[in-house]
């Protein structure tokens, strides 16, 4: 008697193919886990790049402010507006940490002024603030 070759069901669905097959998935499970996370990781941390990068943006805007209050027009660099900060050289240490100072941009407009900088981000965000703000968006 001779045996006949098994058929494609037999073969498709013998032991040895399922478990390659789900060897094959669970890797690729864990591959795909794995970038997830990882580009998860590098979101959150530009995100809070740039979201410091903001915060001190927006520490830049409240001292133009004093110091229009204080002298009568708003201070055309960042180094005129560093003299009325608190604490100035912490304060510009933290900038230096979240913004490429070399790029800090402070112009004063009349009666209006603007802030520009970069984020220490990939891509270098440039973010800008122009004001006063009216006093109802505050």
């Amino acid at each position: 008697m001779t045996q006949s070759p098994p058929q494609w069901k037999q073969r498709f669905f013998s032991s040895k193919i399922l478990i390659s097959v789900l060897c094959i998935l669970w890797i690729g499970s864990a591959v795909a886990a794995i970038a997830t996370w990882r580009h998860a990781r590098t979101q959150e941390s530009l995100v809070r790049r740039r979201y410091d990068a903001m915060s001190d943006m927006l520490a830049l805007y409240d001292l133009q402010v004093k110091y229009k209050s204080s002298r009568g027009h708003y201070a055309n660099d960042l180094a005129t507006l560093l003299t009325i900060a608190p604490q100035s050289e912490s304060f510009k240490g933290r900038l230096a940490a979240h913004v490429d100072i070399n790029t800090v941009t402070v112009v004063d407009q009349g009666a209006k002024f603007k802030i520009e900088i970069n984020a220490l981000d990939g891509d270098r965000t440039l973010m800008k603030i122009r004001g006063p703000l009216p006093a109802t968006a505050r």
